[in-house]
Order: structure tokens, then C-alpha cells, then sequence
């Protein structure tokens, strides 16, 4: 099928080209590249929509079509897609894949209703050891880890902020309406949540668009 093949080499280079443009911070560039590669890794899918028995490759285009419609915020498009790949026969696993993709789906969906938005940056925390099972983690040693990084994330801010060092006490009102810390449902790795920082729509300005993404480079930058 060589007009598939040639979508899909098409599709995957335009999204290394908007990789590529998003490390250099050309953001807007990144989001056309995006946007295309997306057009184009549809136009695949839906060559190859009807031949439910064509696997891996009908779920591995689908799947990879709906991750690309999601970078580009249409949220129902790649619904559509992953309830489309989900109908046929996925491999197991990339029909797994597939479910943890619709969950990211639906929590977008959250955030889009709550006038939200969430920068493209995050970061994993996975605990291992003798504790840690295959997606299990003790209490004790998992929610102190959270409030850690979550006071890691706002100390880190204050500073860039150039708030003065607090002993105790609240952190600063007008910082916490610039950013909101999220973190995903835990999942096997062995045990590991994701940190997305978000800012709330109404309350960007020109100074708090870049804030989340500087705040995590500076954290890993001081780690």
C-alpha cells in the first residue's frame, strides 16, 4: 500500500520538523507542522478504516493520528480515532496503549471545560523497591513524595518570581492564578504518576505564558 506508506512517511516527518521547531522554541511553527503531520496521518488512517483485519498496522495509524489530533487541542477528533481503532482487532497491547491514550483524551476534555490550559511540558516521578509492586506503592512512602513536589514546583516559582525566600506560610495568591499542578492516574512503571503544570486561560499574560515551562527546565536544571 504504498500511497499509506507514503502518507505516514510524510506525516512522521513533519512531526520530527515540529519536534524540532518546539526545542527551539518556535512554538507556532511547531503547532503548523503539527497540524499537518495530523491531516496527513488521518488521511492514512481512514485509507486503511475499513480493513478490520489489517493489524498491526490499522491500530499503530490510528493511534498515532489521535496522539497527533491531541497536540493540536482536537479533542473529539481524536476520540473519534482511538473509538475507531478500538473497533477493529488491536493487538492487545496497542489496544492498551490505546485506552491509556483515551484517558488523556478525556482529561483534555476536563481541562477545555474548566478553561484551562496546559502547557506542553511534564515530568514522570516513579518509585521503585522492595515496597513497589507492578503498579502498587505504599501510602506512606508515595503522598509525601507528591506534596514534595508539589512545594518543589512553587518554591521554584516563587524564586523565578523573585519573591523573597519564606520560612512558612502561604504561597503568594497571584502565583498559585498562574499555575495549577497536575498529576495523572498512577499506572505500572513500576509505580508512576506524571506532573503536568497548567495556567488558567483567563489569567495569561505575555509573563506567565512561558512560566510552567521555565519552572520544570529550572527544577531538572538544579537536580
Amino acid at each position: 500500500m504504498p500511497d499509506i506508506t507514503q502518507l505516514h512517511r510524510a506525516a512522521m516527518q513533519l512531526a520530527d520538523e515540529a519536534a524540532a521547531s518546539r526545542r527551539r522554541g518556535h512554538d507556532d511553527r511547531a503547532l503548523v507542522l503539527t497540524r499537518r503531520a495530523f491531516e496527513l496521518e488521518r488521511d492514512a488512517a481512514r485509507e486503511i478504516e475499513s480493513k478490520t483485519d489489517f493489524e498491526p498496522t490499522r491500530s499503530v495509524l490510528h493511534r498515532s493520528a489521535a496522539s497527533l489530533a491531541l497536540e493540536c487541542d482536537e479533542i473529539r477528533e481524536a476520540e473519534r480515532l482511538i473509538g475507531r481503532a478500538l473497533s477493529g482487532n488491536p493487538p492487545d497491547e496497542i489496544a492498551e496503549e490505546l485506552r491509556d491514550l483515551l484517558e488523556d483524551v478525556y482529561f483534555h476534555r476536563h481541562l477545555s471545560l474548566r478553561g484551562i490550559v496546559l502547557r506542553p511540558d511534564e515530568f514522570q516521578l516513579s518509585l521503585e523497591g522492595d515496597a513497589v509492586g507492578f503498579g502498587i506503592a505504599p501510602t506512606n512512602d508515595f503522598l509525601p513524595r507528591i506534596r514534595d513536589v508539589e512545594t518543589l514546583i512553587f518554591r521554584t516559582a516563587e524564586r523565578m518570581r523573585g519573591h523573597k525566600f519564606r520560612e512558612s506560610g502561604r504561597r503568594p495568591r497571584k502565583l498559585s492564578d498562574e499555575l495549577e499542578l497536575y498529576v495523572s492516574v498512577p499506572r505500572a512503571a513500576s509505580f508512576a504518576v506524571s506532573f503536568r503544570i497548567g495556567s488558567p486561560q483567563l489569567e495569561l499574560d505575555l509573563a506567565s505564558v512561558s512560566l510552567p515551562r521555565e519552572v520544570i527546565a529550572d527544577v531538572f536544571d538544579c537536580f
